[in-house]
């Protein structure tokens, strides 16, 4: 749909749709973190985030700040649940200005004991593209046992 089709209220309520990445550029971004985390590239990952990036995971915990310290936070991750992190999209990625959204679904296959758990991730991009801010919203509520087919 086109903006000038918009009601007005909608228009307002929206801000500057320009500001920030395109939104075929956040949801391709998106969509390539959760692939890069699901293979276990820890590199590929920070190399999508700005030095100063925040990562706050899960909601409620203090920030991680910086690639390196970002970095350090994932491997350590990878290592305590056996290696693997499975970070799959529920839904499509919603775009607002310089902010992508999106439903996730994690699995932790190899951990003992496997779990699965929901998370509603919101990143913020600036205007290079490169993440400057991801905050991870789940909770004790949203983890249950992951039955793994053996």
């Amino acid at each position: 749909m086109n903006e000038s089709e918009l009601p007005e209220v909608t228009r307002m309520m929206m801000g500057d749709p320009l500001a920030g990445p395109s939104s075929c550029r956040i949801r391709e971004t998106v969509m390539t973190y959760l692939s890069r985390m699901t293979a276990g590239d820890v590199d590929g990952v920070v190399a999508l985030m700005s030095e100063d990036v925040r990562f706050i995971d899960p909601v409620g915990s203090a920030p991680r700040i910086g690639r390196e310290v970002i970095r350090t936070f994932l491997r350590a991750g990878l290592e305590a649940v056996g290696g693997i992190i499975e970070m799959h999209a529920e839904g499509a990625v919603r775009v607002a200005s310089c902010y992508g959204a999106v439903a996730v679904r994690v699995r932790t296959p190899c951990a003992t004991p496997a779990i699965e758990l929901d998370s509603l991730d919101v990143i913020r991009f600036g205007d290079d593209g490169l993440i400057t801010e991801l905050v991870a919203y789940w909770g004790l509520s949203n983890i249950r046992p992951l039955i793994v087919q053996a």
